[in-house]
C-alpha cells in the first residue's frame, strides 16, 4: 500500500461540475472515474449522492451481469483489501436492483456501492429434498449450517450462521451468495458517495493511479 493522495486541491462545485462534464457525465451528481487499482485495474467511482433514494449511476458495463451491494463508505477500505466487507468465506446479499442496493445498510451515510460479477460467485445454500432420496448429499464443507424454513418447512443448507445469523429461505433465495476464490476477482467497481476529499482520504493508503485533475 502506499500513502500517495491526489493531487487535490479544494473543489469548487463548478470547477467539479466541468470535471463531470469533460468525462461525459453532465450532471454535477453523476459517478467520476476517480482512480484505478494498480494491480488489477478495479475502478473506484466518487459521486456527490448520498441520498438513499438517489442511486448514482455506473456507466461501465456488463450490466447485465452485475449484482449490487450497499455498505457504509467508512468501510470501503476493508473492501480495498478484502474485496467484500465480510470475513473471507462468509455469505452475504447482493441485489440485481442498484436502488435497492443503495438503500442499505439503512441510515448510513456516506454510503459506497460495490458491484460484482456474477459468474464468480455461487448462492449461498442448498435445499434439502423433502422427501429426502437416499443418495442425496450435501458438502458440509461448503454448507456447515442449517436451518429449517419455518415458512416452508424446508431444511436449508447454508453459509450463514458463522455469525449465528440466518436470513430465512425467502432472503437467502433472493439475495444471499458467497464468493469461493478471492472476492476481489469478482469486485468490478466501486462507487463511494461523500465529498471528493472525504473519499481521496479513504482510499489514501492504497496503490491507485488517479484520474482526478490539480485545479487552481
Amino acid at each position: 500500500m502506499s500513502d500517495r493522495k491526489p493531487a487535490l486541491v479544494t473543489h469548487s462545485a463548478r470547477t467539479m461540475t466541468d470535471f463531470r462534464m469533460s468525462h461525459g457525465h453532465p450532471s454535477p451528481e453523476d459517478a467520476i472515474h476517480l482512480a484505478t487499482r494498480r494491480a488489477d485495474g478495479l475502478e473506484i467511482w466518487q459521486t456527490d449522492k448520498t441520498d438513499m433514494l438517489d442511486p448514482p449511476e455506473w456507466p461501465r458495463g456488463p450490466r447485465g451481469a452485475v449484482f449490487y451491494r450497499g455498505i457504509a463508505a467508512a468501510n470501503v477500505p476493508t473492501v480495498m483489501t478484502n474485496g467484500i466487507d465480510v470475513p473471507p468465506k462468509a455469505a452475504f446479499f447482493l441485489t440485481d436492483s442498484r436502488a435497492y442496493a443503495w438503500e442499505h445498510p439503512m441510515g448510513s451515510a456516506p454510503r459506497a456501492l460495490l458491484l460484482y460479477d456474477r459468474q464468480h460467485l455461487r448462492r449461498s445454500f442448498v435445499r434439502e429434498p423433502n422427501p429426502r432420496p437416499a443418495d442425496w448429499t450435501v458438502d458440509k464443507t461448503l454448507y456447515p449450517s442449517e436451518y429449517i424454513d419455518p415458512h416452508t418447512d424446508t431444511r436449508v443448507h447454508t453459509r450463514f450462521g458463522d455469525r449465528h445469523y440466518f436470513p430465512g429461505l425467502a432472503a437467502e433465495s433472493l439475495y444471499g451468495y458467497w464468493s469461493p476464490a478471492d472476492p476481489n476477482d469478482a469486485l468490478l467497481g466501486v462507487i463511494v458517495g461523500g465529498p471528493i476529499e472525504l473519499v481521496t482520504d479513504l482510499l489514501a493508503p492504497f496503490d491507485l493511479d488517479w484520474h482526478t485533475r490539480q485545479t487552481s
